[in-house]
């Protein structure tokens, strides 16, 4: 997953901070070759902030970035009656759901 990181340095892109609804990722993580990147390291960037927190996978050097794009597509794509909501929080969730943190409880805070 590093190494994903560090390639994705290379490509050319304007970064801005911005916050998506789960609608919005859909048609990026669907879109073209530059939405799906930015959907990427979008999907990437909230499981690196939530893993040990809310997202607890028990092998973690195995995980790759396209697993964890598979797994928030796959939410977004099975469960269109939430996407109205929060993409942070609806990419939080299914990967809390796949790799729960087992001494946490089952409470993700929102």
């Amino acid at each position: 997953m590093k190494r994903l990181l560090i390639a994705l340095l290379f490509i050319p892109a304007v970064v801005r901070a911005e916050f998506l609804t789960g609608n919005d990722l859909f048609i990026k993580l669907t879109g073209d070759l530059g939405d799906r990147m930015y959907a990427l390291g979008y999907v990437v960037g909230v499981y690196d902030v939530n893993v040990h927190i809310t997202i607890c996978p028990r092998v973690e050097n195995t995980i790759t970035a396209g697993q964890v794009k598979d797994i928030a597509l796959q939410h977004l794509t099975n469960n269109p009656g939430q996407r109205h909501r929060n993409a942070e929080a609806l990419v939080r969730e299914s990967l809390a759901k796949v790799w729960p943190c087992q001494n946490r409880g089952s409470r993700n805070p929102v």
